[in-house]
């Protein structure tokens, strides 16, 4: 009950406790025979070994240990669940917390965003809550747009049942997750105020903070002599404390999260950890000057409230800071386990923090990967081709270069692989891949949440799978994002302020139907490569997954040597792939379509615009598509195919057609 009223905000080993107890009171209610008694009346609860921080939990289904149901209803009355008046900001960081891979079901998400909308609305910040709802749901491979716009409009800005969530649920399954995920306490401990009895330096009990690798205990000559020698007051030890770690730890003030140089990259850490290093700091300045301190200021330096003010001095510092535009962006060096590697010469070394790197694959490249060339070999027929074209764009995608400012559109039957070689290729690629959903590229009357490009503005492959029938592209938005360096595109993330960026990702959708495309110009022509599978295997490995697993360093280095192609002789577009793009866009081509159909080439003719625009719209109506703009679009089209505008009375004509009888 304590953490539920402080909002979750106790760590769970201050529960881990063989035996803990709860108690309450709530509101009177009713027994079984109508007798009036306390809902929940003074009394302990007991539970074996588990954490408890929501009253709705306490019961007989606590008290054996376990893994819980992720939602829990509150038992008690029937009044309305009131809000549970945790700061929305941390419900909100609860919820971020939590993966969306499916194991939540439905019947959770529902009542997740009905919590979340009436902390909002009790919050006066119900737009706060919503973004917060969007943007969880939307990692859910399965999101879909219409059925979470119409729940969230749905849902009540005041709770309606006594079985509804509040805040407080979500934060027990942040830390319901937390607990199944996280390790063992780390064997190497950190003294605080709390471990030190500054009278007799006695060691009380260990520290479950666990540091921040490659962070270690520190010692007094790792400190600046400027501040071992300098005073106590926490902006000389700051700069001190920037001096030690500046080469190690970054603030992004873009995206609003902390980062620390692992050994390989520029890994994402959460605020507590890196805190921790303040108080590595400070245990190592007291050691240092142990013997000229006397036990107040020993318990100064060792005080967590200390150890705050320097980090939250530090953190201000320039040298602690960095924003999106400052990572750079080494577009030939590809960050690995073992390593970076140069994929022009293919040489590797080790990686140091002034690389700045924030990603790295899966896996290191090595070794052969026999199961996936037979694959490969299946899924384009045979035509090695098509095959070769596969390795070099694979191999361009582990680049950060953009200059072909070219997408690809893998379609085909169902099981025919497709899926199979992009989803191995982004899951190879590690932090260097991000996913979109196919909400972002559709065409729509609403704005898109402008999180998701903020999300893959600094990936090198971007997948999308589209699922949709007859879906409309939203071709100006797709343009801009494979235009590479000469577009600038806005997003921002969470809670953040917006800023631009170019699109460093290469763009790879897969999809059984194709798309509606409206621009079957140059634009997207040029742009798109349409690569089929049409060769569904004849039995299903339904093992392939994990063997090609087994293979992913050999499938890495398979794809290096496709960087190499690239390289040495640019994408390779094999005849095949000309031939399907092709006859795609001529499909597309509604307008062209029309003037074969509806109109005839007579060289003296002069027909009106007006009649002309009106036999299109007639026929773009017949074809579910629409027909553009009178003033633009049309006028575009008809000079595009060679036809020119005269005025005639006042009157738009077009000479050398006329409409069919």
């Amino acid at each position: 009950m304590l953490n539920f009223a402080l909002g979750g905000c106790l760590a769970r080993e201050s529960f881990a406790l063989s035996t803990c107890f709860y108690w309450g009171e709530a509101e009177m209610g009713e027994d079984s025979n109508g007798t009036l008694v306390p809902a929940n009346p003074v009394q302990v609860y007991e539970a074996k070994g588990d954490f408890i921080d929501c009253v709705g939990g306490l019961g007989k289904d606590w008290t054996s240990p376990g893994r819980r149901n992720a939602v829990q209803p509150c038992q008690g009355g029937d009044d309305p669940k009131e809000p549970s008046g945790i700061d929305l900001d941390v419900i909100i960081a609860a919820l971020h917390s939590l993966p969306n891979d499916g194991r939540f079901d439905y019947h959770d998400w529902v009542r997740i965003g009905m919590a979340l909308k009436m902390e909002g609305f009790a919050a006066g910040r119900e737009d706060d809550a919503e973004d917060a709802w969007f943007e969880w749901s939307m990692r859910f491979s399965g999101y879909d747009d219409q059925l979470a716009t119409k729940n969230w409009k749905g849902f009540q800005s005041e709770a309606r049942r006594s079985d509804a969530v509040t805040g407080a649920t979500i934060i027990w399954m942040k830390n319901e997750y937390e607990m199944e995920k996280s390790d063992p306490p780390p064997a190497e401990q950190l003294l605080t105020e709390d471990d030190v009895d500054p009278a007799t330096d006695a060691r009380l009990k260990p520290s479950s903070h666990k540091p921040i690798s490659p962070l270690k205990k520190l010692d007094g000559k790792d400190i600046p002599a400027a501040a071992r020698q300098g005073l106590l007051d926490h902006q000389t030890q700051a700069k001190g404390f920037a001096k030690v770690y500046s080469n190690w730890l970054k603030y992004d003030l873009t995206e609003g999260v902390w980062r620390a140089f692992d050994g390989q990259t520029w890994a994402p850490v959460n605020e507590k950890q890196v805190r921790h290093a303040a108080l590595l700091y400070c245990a190592a300045l007291e050691a240092f000057k142990r013997s000229n301190l006397n036990v107040l200021q020993r318990k100064q330096l060792l005080s967590k409230r200390y150890a705050t003010d320097v980090f939250d001095t530090a953190a201000l510092m320039p040298e602690m800071q960095i924003t999106h535009d400052q990572w750079p962006h080494h577009p030939d060096l590809l960050a690995t386990p073992a390593g970076i590697i140069d994929l022009i010469t293919s040489k590797s070394r080790e990686a140091r923090p002034g690389d700045l790197i924030r990603q790295k694959t899966a896996v290191a490249p090595g070794g052969d990967c026999p199961v996936w060339l037979r694959f490969v070999d299946d899924a384009t027929g045979g035509d090695r081709d098509l095959a070769l074209c596969l390795q070099v764009w694979a191999g361009y995608t582990l680049t950060g270069h953009t200059r072909e400012e070219r997408f690809v559109f893998a379609h085909g039957v169902g099981g025919s692989g497709k899926s199979t070689f992009f989803d191995t290729i982004s899951a190879i690629m590690g932090s260097y891949a991000g996913v979109l959903p196919m909400t972002a590229l559709r065409l729509s009357k609403y704005d898109q949440h402008p999180t998701d490009l903020a999300g893959v503005s600094m990936a090198r492959m971007v997948t999308a799978h589209e699922t949709e029938a007859n879906a409309k592209w939203n071709e100006a938005r797709i343009k801009a994002m494979v235009s590479g360096e000469n577009t600038q595109l806005t997003a921002r993330f969470m809670r953040r302020d917006f800023f631009t960026c170019s699109p460093r990702f290469k763009l790879s959708i897969t999809g059984n139907e194709k798309p509606q495309i409206q621009d079957t110009s140059g634009g997207m022509q040029r742009r798109l490569l349409l690569l089929p599978f049409m060769h569904p295997p004849a039995r299903v490995d339904r093992d392939l997954a994990d063997k090609l697993r087994e293979e992913w360093p050999g499938i890495l280095k398979w794809a290096n040597d496709g960087a190499f192609i690239w390289h040495q002789c640019g994408l390779y577009v094999p005849d095949v792939v000309k031939r399907e793009t092709q006859k795609y866009f001529e499909a597309e081509d509604y307008f062209g379509s029309w003037l074969q159909e509806a109109t005839e080439r007579v060289l003296q003719e002069k027909c009106p615009a007006s009649r002309l625009y009106d036999s299109w719209c007639a026929y773009a109506v017949d074809h579910e598509i629409e027909p553009g703009s009178q003033n633009r679009f049309f006028p575009e089209e008809m000079q595009r195919r060679g036809y020119d505008k005269t005025t005639i009375d006042g009157r738009a004509h077009y000479l050398g057609l006329r409409l069919r009888q």
